[in-house]
């Protein structure tokens, strides 16, 4: 019967060459469409659950935004600013103060809070030169929070802050486009005319643009690290006591 039954099939098939191969055809394509898609998905779903993974899936940004200038406040635009007087100065001041950062270290939920402030510097190297280089400011806490590895000598400590040394980690790119093949361990720098001595140089990183949670857009890879109470001290990084 089923013998009968295939033998039937076969001859129709023939009898009937362009309408089967036809679909045939069609079949073949829609399932190899279909796994081209599935394909597709599960490996921007992948991707996606790796950007997250190098930023730290438990990881929650907090953010300081500069208010709108003078100009966009009068066309109806808000600011969050208030001012600050000093003996000679009157600094318009907003964002993120070191009282919320005390406060952000009560949560009980936190295991840890890294304070990171940026600010873009020209650096030097003998003739060569980055100009607008973001310089982050940071604590050694940012090395495991955000899975910086270092290639060749050492990350931020604590001893750096306190004595507000004035020593920098340079990720790759920033170490290429200033020493070249040099040796960056030891030698000097020049971030905005201040000297910084080279402590470490950081593995290569995904540009911050394709990396979930990188800052301001910028290339992870051109970062140069100091300890926070340094950046302070030497370039004004301003941070407001309660």
């Amino acid at each position: 019967m089923w013998w009968a039954t295939l033998k039937l099939a076969v001859r129709n098939l023939l009898l009937h060459k362009m309408r089967s191969s036809l679909t045939l055809l069609g079949t073949i394509l829609g399932v190899a469409s279909v796994i081209a898609m599935l394909s597709i998905g599960e490996g921007s779903k992948q991707d996606a659950l790796d950007r997250i993974r190098g930023l730290g899936a438990n990881n929650v940004i907090v953010r300081t935004l500069q208010p709108a200038s003078k100009s966009a406040k009068n066309g109806g635009g808000s600011s969050q600013s208030s001012m600050v007087t000093t003996s000679r100065y009157k600094i318009n001041a907003y964002g993120l103060t070191y009282t919320d950062l005390r406060a952000l270290r009560q949560i009980p939920t936190s295991d840890s809070v890294v304070p990171v402030m940026m600010k873009r510097q020209n650096v030097s190297h003998q003739r060569h030169r980055m100009a607008q280089t973001r310089i982050v400011a940071t604590t050694p806490e940012l090395q495991d929070v955000r899975e910086i590895r270092v290639r060749r000598g050492r990350f931020l400590q604590d001893r750096d802050s306190e004595s507000m040394s004035n020593v920098a980690v340079l990720a790759d790119g920033a170490a290429s486009a200033l020493f070249g093949f040099n040796d960056p361990l030891g030698e000097p720098i020049l971030i905005q005319g201040t000297a910084f001595r080279v402590i470490g140089v950081l593995e290569p990183r995904d540009s911050g643009v394709a990396r979930a949670g990188e800052t301001e857009g910028g290339d992870a890879n051109q970062d140069i690290f100091i300890p926070l109470d340094t950046g302070r001290a030497r370039f004004g990084f301003l941070a407001r006591e309660g």
